[in-house]
């Protein structure tokens, strides 16, 4: 199996968001602030997808 390459992107995000984000990742949702934004790109690619082509 195949790992795809991750690249590194800064994020600058109001503090009111990353107060949220950290809720989440203390509730045990999220492992990590990382991994929160990155279910949050997803889903919102999926819900765009088909305008993307």
């Amino acid at each position: 199996m195949e790992v795809e390459r991750a690249v590194l992107t800064t994020v600058t995000l109001p503090v009111s968001l990353v107060k949220k984000v950290d809720k989440l990742v203390s509730r045990g949702l999220f492992p990590n602030r990382c991994e929160a934004v990155r279910y949050a790109v997803e889903k919102l690619l999926e819900k765009y997808e088909g305008s993307l082509d």
